[in-house]
């Protein structure tokens, strides 16, 4: 299917701008580290705390396992980047 030039609503390319305004486009690879291990770790303690909440709530596996994606799904992923980059920032030199 072909789409006429300007119909696109998102932008130039097609692509939805970023919503992690960054300093530059590429990102130190221990920077992207921490970011992927803090947002690993607020998954974990997001899905822990949900399914322990589910099932004090009575609710079967299924409905336990629905909390738990929900909760993933609200997790603040730009507070956590902008959290460990300013971490980053105010620590010294490693």
């Amino acid at each position: 299917m072909k789409y006429a030039r300007g119909n696109r609503t998102q932008g130039s390319r097609g692509v939805p701008p970023s919503p992690f305004p960054l300093p530059s486009t590429r990102m130190n690879p221990n920077a992207a580290l921490e970011v992927a291990q803090a947002v690993r770790d607020a998954c974990r303690e997001a899905v822990a705390e949900a399914w322990e909440d589910a099932g004090v709530q009575g609710l079967c596996v299924e409905g336990r396992c629905e909390v738990a994606i929900g909760a993933i799904e609200r997790i603040a992923l730009k507070s956590i980047v902008e959290r460990v980059l300013a971490d980053r920032e105010a620590a010294p030199e490693r």
